[in-house]
C-alpha cells in the first residue's frame, strides 16, 4: 500500500471515530433532554390539574353560596345572633300563650368533639298542653340545637311547670 492510501485510511479512521463519537455524545445529550422534557411535561400535567381543579372548587364555591347562607341560619353565629334566638323563643312562647323565664345562658363545650353550644335554662309555666306544644315547637326549631333536660311538674290542677335546657351549636370555624 502506497503512503497516501494508509495515509487515507488513517485520516478515514479518525473521521469515522470521531463521527462515531459525536452520534453517541449527540444520542446520550437527546436522551437527557428527552427525560427531561418527559419531566416537565409530568409537572406540566400536574400543574394544569391543579388548575382545573381550582377552577372547579371557584364554581362549586359560587353554586353553592345560597345553600351554605341557607344553612347558616341553622347555627348561631355570633353573639347578636344568641339574642335573636333568645328572642325567638320568648316569642314563640308568647304566641303559645306560655311564660318563659330564662334562668341561664352559658357557653359549654362538648367534650365528644370540642365544639361549642349555647346552653340556655328555662322556666316555663302555662297548661299542660300548652308546655307540650312549646316542648314540640323547641325540638323542631330551625337550629342545630338539642334538647338536653326537660322536667315538667303540676303546680295546680291546670298550670304547669316546665324546666328546660336547651343547647343551640355554635358555628366555628378552623383558622
Amino acid at each position: 500500500m502506497s503512503r497516501s492510501t494508509i495515509r487515507n485510511i488513517i485520516i478515514s479512521s479518525v473521521l469515522f471515530s470521531v463521527t462515531g463519537i459525536a452520534y453517541f455524545l449527540m444520542l446520550h445529550q437527546v436522551s437527557v433532554e428527552g427525560d427531561r422534557l418527559g419531566e416537565e411535561i409530568d409537572i406540566l400535567q400536574e400543574h394544569q390539574a391543579q388548575e382545573a381543579s381550582y377552577f372547579k372548587l371557584i364554581k362549586i364555591y359560587e353554586s353553592s353560596k345560597k345553600d351554605r347562607e341557607e344553612l347558616n341560619n341553622f347555627f348561631v353565629l355570633s353573639e347578636s345572633d344568641s339574642i335573636d334566638f333568645l328572642n325567638e323563643i320568648e316569642d314563640t312562647g308568647s304566641k303559645l300563650g306560655v311564660s318563659i323565664n330564662t334562668n341561664g345562658v352559658q357557653t359549654v363545650t362538648d367534650s365528644t368533639d370540642d365544639s361549642e353550644w349555647i346552653e340556655v335554662d328555662y322556666t316555663v309555666k302555662g297548661s299542660r298542653e300548652r308546655l307540650q306544644q312549646f316542648v314540640q315547637v323547641l325540638e323542631q326549631l330551625p337550629y342545630v340545637s338539642r334538647l338536653v333536660s326537660l322536667s315538667m311538674n303540676g303546680v295546680t290542677k291546670t298550670e304547669w311547670q316546665a324546666n328546660i335546657k336547651l343547647q343551640v351549636k355554635v358555628l366555628t370555624y378552623d383558622e
